[in-house]
């Protein structure tokens, strides 16, 4: 049955972004502490470098709105499994990307992001709400590539996804499939 999420994509992007630089302020400092090296361009990839600066700059209350709306999603989520069992949704809303297309190495930390953000537009709210979700590979592309449908369930529900993924391949089994490039 066709159901309808009740979230605001846009915020819940917004407040990812302060999220990851958050934490990645965090762990760039603290592996460089751990380790004696200067959270710079010799040890950490310039995205990292570019979010933890970002969230350096973060106030604390923006920290926690941040941490309020992926909150808001977890409660939008559980509003939902009252009254369906699983979400079936597709993984990514396009085509596998091509290789490189998402590159730490690069010195636009914010274009990172927004596509990062943008191609888990379908994903990144299971993560956000901590509820257990799973990609199962269904079908191929004309050019081989994986297309993905994400199952999600509520809070607890690892059980429930784990019996369907059985269901899954017993009746559609994946094991035997290769793609044209595989490793």
């Amino acid at each position: 049955m066709p159901i309808a999420f009740a979230h605001d994509a846009s915020a819940l992007k917004k407040a990812l972004t302060t999220l990851i630089a958050t934490y990645t302020a965090i762990e760039v400092d603290d592996v460089a502490t751990a380790f004696g090296k200067p959270a710079d361009d010799d040890n950490f990839e310039p995205v990292n470098l570019g979010l933890a600066a970002f969230g350096r700059e973060l106030a604390a209350t923006e920290a926690l709105r941040a941490r309020n709306t992926a909150n808001a999603t977890a409660r939008a989520f559980g509003r939902l499994f009252a009254e369906v069992d699983v979400i079936m949704a597709p993984v990514m809303p396009n085509l596998p990307l091509p290789l490189g297309t998402l590159d730490v190495r690069s010195a636009d930390w914010r274009g990172f992001v927004d596509r990062l953000m943008d191609v888990t537009a379908f994903t990144h709210p299971a993560n956000a709400a901590g509820i257990p979700a799973m990609s199962v590979p269904m079908a191929h592309s004309a050019d081989g590539l994986p297309i993905g449908i994400q199952f999600m369930g509520p809070l607890g529900g690892e059980g429930l996804l784990f019996a369907l993924a059985g269901e899954i391949e017993r009746n559609w089994p994946w094991a035997g499939r290769r793609p044209p490039i595989h490793a």
